[in-house]
């Protein structure tokens, strides 16, 4: 699932990166300021990656393949679970949706 700024020919509103991270393993997150949109890569060539995403309004798990990259926009979230062997980068972006 490969998604950018414009999926299918559709601009979406352009929101700030507010906080991110590299690492390797398992790791639990906080985010400071309420997220909106997520992006994650799962760096590993051999292994999966299983992702949480967890707010007040929502609650999303999704496992990436190895190579595999997520780039969407969710209800705000202030939780990131990441479950996984191998390397992975993560970045948030927070703001109003207009």
């Amino acid at each position: 699932m490969r998604r950018g700024a414009a999926y299918e020919g559709i601009q979406r509103d352009v929101l700030p990166v507010s906080d991110g991270d590299a690492g390797t393993g398992n790791e639990s997150i906080t985010i400071s300021i309420p997220a909106r949109e997520l992006f994650l890569s799962n760096d590993s060539t051999t292994d999966n990656l299983t992702f949480r995403v967890i707010g007040d309004n929502v609650d999303f798990t999704y496992t990436l393949l190895p190579g595999e990259t997520i780039d969407e926009r969710f209800l705000e979230f202030n939780n990131l679970v990441i479950s996984a062997v191998g390397a992975w980068r993560w970045y948030v972006r927070s703001g109003r949706i207009t």
